[in-house]
């Protein structure tokens, strides 16, 4: 039997999130009690008379989206306490740059899957299918975001290990909406403007509504940032500079470095050309004249959106509709990289060779000679990416009733997505033509010649296309009834296809490129699953939700994803729940067949600093050349998760909700890191394969290939903790709201092979983070509300045992925003973002944050104008 919504249950949605905390008069709690009485929930296909289920569900309400004055959804959901240990934004000069993403529990991106409606957002083609982009949601029409952060395999398919995030936008809309808005940080960059329109109608036959949305966020540059900006310039010790890179003009032959003669003027020992500094000492290798590149390069990408979308309904019978959706979005974004910086060799069997091995004072006997160069006659790379995607869905809806079993509600749909992305990249350098340009003599003095130089320059490119179809359907219908118990079930299936391809220009595809790599891949998939669920009610009291899934990979076979779930309510203000389930997730097309892609990774070398003399302490963080791989022998995860909450009441208008959750991932997929390989060769006193050092197993890194693996098992634990709570005063009402998120444990293996260790604590995975606000509505027009935002400090590195050491410091922002309620059918909402203007949290030396956490756009005055017609 399902129960009709009650106090009881606005009550209960209070402690548990899912009603937005804010004042209500008597006739909107009326309305919204009559919204709930038959509606789908996130983590659940049934469709169903109360909100709050056996699953744990926190809702971001439109209010408190208003509220943050940010201008995209992927920036609300980043703050979430859900987002526990950060996840990707836009950052500047990657194929990633216009891309923003949401990762629950910790888990990935991949393992956190994304609807809109009800209904999968696939992957981006950016990132091969792997991961949804949050930039391509448009915001102005979002209704309220649910967070499931519990297991969802076993309803929704594989890539719901972690949770489900659930937008809903609105269903209809009667009228016209303009809103105008921008935002102003007190420091340089990362200015915001934004602008919507939304109109549509309503009928009797059906309903249809139109959006476009605007918005644009500038790029940050590393000099607009003092803690960003070079220091210690002036070092003679190259470890206790930063912003500077080796990458210069050196070159490194017989185990020891120098700068190129003619590169820095021997008399005052002061290196040549703008962005270079030293002459400085590289520890254990020589002089050398260093780059830096901070002058140059952008650290945030700047970003341009443009969507459309458009929702229609036609009733074409009293019990069936049918629906349409169309949503279409252009981003465009900008980064930049300082001039590109590679190595290349010369030969002194050449004509130049001989001439540059003399001006150099080297030993042609001991070999050719690398040369640490930063090609600054070329240019900035610039990397300009333009992402289209188009998301079509169509279907039929209905009801009838048969006798046997009563009220059956049926869907059946088709869903298109199609996702493409092109990066443009200037400013890059050919590396064959570089060496043999260097070895016929056209490299005098550190410099390349005029022509030479137009001939290194290079334009780079990169297409990714992914696209999907899906049938899928379903039906609910009541089973069985046991006395006054009615039981109802949900069948479906669904069959999808996806073609995914990703093309490089062809002299990046040759690793001819110096600053790039790539090389084209492609593949493609068919799947179809089918799913059941049911939902018992023994008692008023007592209810159990079921729930199965078989899903079928034509390139790694099948698999079942079980769930079961309780909800007990003992008393009117107390609920208990829990749930246990099983998961499943397949490699995704970019895993298997991805691209490789270059990077410039950050790690503390401490095989060489060990071989140095260079304390752990003191070893410093550099940015090395990596080569990121896919892997086509990848096996599939395993998942198994459970969950345990109590929501709980003690007087009316305060909600507690407290809810623990453990997932176990089996054979976990992860991107080795350049620092996890590093730790292996010093604990295994082996030198890494994928690591290339120059003069031995202890020398400088020149390069290294970091590959995908599956690394062994994850497991994760945590609490979840909910406060809401209002008072109604005559002329005024006060609300205060907290979310937190406490990790438990967070055990994965070090590296392959590994010792396996609980890294809760460590750099980038705190603790716990929260958000907590207070808020005052008064005379129902005006809203103010002030919040925070917390994330715990954290160890800045581990030891060789990988006990802790070192500390982050904690991070807070405080937030303010008022909004007014127009008597002319307006709102005008104004605030401040992190209003006492904080910088990220930084490692110890004043520098280096983890751009997953922080924001470093400072304090953002926003204001934003919307008008009902």
């Amino acid at each position: 039997m399902y129960k009709n919504t009650t106090a009881l249950s606005v009550a209960i949605s209070l402690a548990l999130g899912t009603v937005a905390v804010a004042p209500m008069a008597a006739q909107a709690e009326e309305q919204q009690v009559e919204k709930l009485q038959k509606m789908k929930v996130t983590g659940s296909r049934l469709t169903r008379a109360s909100m709050e289920g056996s699953t744990p569900v926190a809702v971001i309400g439109r209010a408190e989206i208003e509220r943050a004055g940010d201008i995209s959804i992927a920036d609300v959901l980043r703050k979430s306490s859900f987002n526990s240990f950060g996840s990707y934004s836009e950052s500047s000069g990657n194929s990633w740059q216009s891309q923003a993403t949401m990762s629950l529990r910790g888990l990935g991106a991949s393992r956190t899957l994304v609807l809109i409606n009800g209904k999968r957002l696939p992957g981006s083609a950016t990132m091969g299918g792997g991961a949804a982009n949050l930039n391509v949601i448009p915001a102005a029409i979002v209704e309220r975001v649910e967070v499931m952060a519990d297991g969802g395999s076993a309803v929704y398919g594989s890539d719901a290990v972690a949770g489900v995030v659930n937008v809903i936008l609105k269903d209809e809309f009667d009228g016209i909406n303009v809103t105008v808005g921008a935002g102003v940080p007190s420091q340089e960059g990362g200015d915001e403007q934004n602008f919507s329109i939304v109109t549509g109608t309503s009928g009797e036959k059906g309903n249809i509504y139109f959006s476009f949305e605007h918005d644009s966020k500038d790029e940050i540059y590393l000099r607009d940032r003092d803690y960003l900006s070079s220091k210690n310039t002036g070092s003679d010790n190259y470890f206790d500079m930063s912003g500077v890179s080796i990458y210069g003009r050196n070159v490194y032959h017989d185990g020891k470095l120098k700068p190129i003669a003619g590169s820095y003027d021997p008399a005052t020992n002061k290196c040549n050309g703008k962005g270079f500094v030293g002459v400085t000492e590289y520890p254990g290798l020589g002089p050398m004249c260093g780059y830096d590149y901070t002058a140059e390069a952008a650290q945030t990408a700047s970003l341009e959106r443009n969507t459309v979308f458009v929702n229609g309904n036609i009733f074409l019978t009293d019990t069936t509709t049918f629906n349409a959706q169309m949503l279409l979005s252009r981003n465009e974004s900008f980064g930049r990289f300082a001039p590109a910086a590679g190595y290349f060799e010369i030969d002194p069997d050449t004509d130049g060779g001989k001439a540059f091995f003399e001006q150099n004072q080297l030993d042609p006997t001991a070999g050719p000679a690398s040369i640490y160069y930063r090609f600054t006659g070329v240019g900035t790379r610039d990397t300009t990416v333009t992402d289209f995607q188009a998301d079509m869905k169509a279907g039929l809806d209905g009801s009838f009733y048969t006798d046997g079993f009563g009220e059956v509600i049926w869907e059946a749909g088709y869903h298109l997505n199609y996702s493409n992305s092109n990066e443009r990249g200037t400013g890059y350098v050919l590396r064959n033509p570089a060496e043999s340009l260097a070895n016929s003599g056209e490299f005098i003095n550190g410099e390349f010649s005029a022509d030479a130089t137009a001939d290194l320059a290079a334009t780079t490119a990169r297409e990714s296309q992914m696209e999907m179809h899906q049938f899928n359907g379903g039906l609910q219908f009541d089973l069985a009834e046991v006395g006054d118990i009615t039981i109802p079930l949900y069948v479906g299936a669904e069959m999808t296809t996806y073609d995914y391809f990703d093309q490089y220009d062809s002299q990046s595809e040759a690793g001819n490129i110096i600053g790039s790599a790539g090389n084209s891949a492609a593949g493609d998939r068919e799947t179809y699953a089918f799913f059941a669920e049911s939902l018992v009610a023994f008692t008023d009291e007592l209810e159990m939700n079921v729930a199965v899934r078989y899903d079928h990979y034509s390139d790694f076979g099948g698999a079942v994803s079980p769930k079961a779930s309780f909800r007990y309510q003992p008393l009117d203000n107390l609920m208990f729940r829990a749930g246990a389930g099983m998961g499943f997730r397949a490699p995704s097309l970019s895993n298997l067949y991805g691209a490789d892609s270059e990077s410039n990774d950050y790690a503390k070398d401490y095989v060489y600093c060990e071989a140095n003399g260079i304390s752990d302490s003191e070893c410093p963080e550099k940015q090395y050349t990596t080569t990121r791989t896919s892997n086509e022998d990848l096996d599939a995860e395993t998942s198994t998760s459970f969950n345990f909450g109590v929501s709980y009441s003690p007087i009316e208008d305060l909600g507690l909700t407290v809810d623990y959750y453990n997932i176990r991932i089996e054979d976990t997929i992860v991107m080795n890191t350049l620092q996890s390989m590093i730790d292996q060769e010093r604990s295994s006193g082996q030198s890494n394969p994928n690591i290339t050092r120059e003069g031995g197993s202890t020398g400088n890194i020149t390069s290294a290939i970091v590959p995908l693996s599956n690394i062994g098992d994850l497991e994760t634990s945590g609490l979840d903790l909910k406060v809401n709570y209002l008072y109604d005063f005559d002329v005024a009402t006060v609300r205060y709201d907290f979310m937190g998120s406490y990790v438990l444990d967070y055990s994965s293996p070090e590296y392959v092979g590994g010792p396996t260790n609980n890294k809760v604590g460590r750099n980038g995975l705190p603790e716990y983070r929260f958000q907590t606000g207070v808020g005052f509505n008064i005379l129902s027009d005006h809203d103010i509300y002030v919040s925070a935002d917390y994330i715990a400090s954290q160890a800045q590195d581990v030891d060789k045992n990988y006990n802790k050491t070192g500390k982050i410091p904690s991070y807070t922002t405080f937030n303010v925003a008022y909004n007014y309620m127009a008597p002319w059918d307006a709102k005008l909402t104004a605030g401040v973002r992190n209003l006492t203007d904080e910088d990220p949290a930084f490692e110890a030396d004043g520098v280096t944050y983890n751009d997953e956490l922080y924001s470093i756009q400072g304090r953002v005055f926003f204001v934003n104008y919307s008008q009902n017609f």
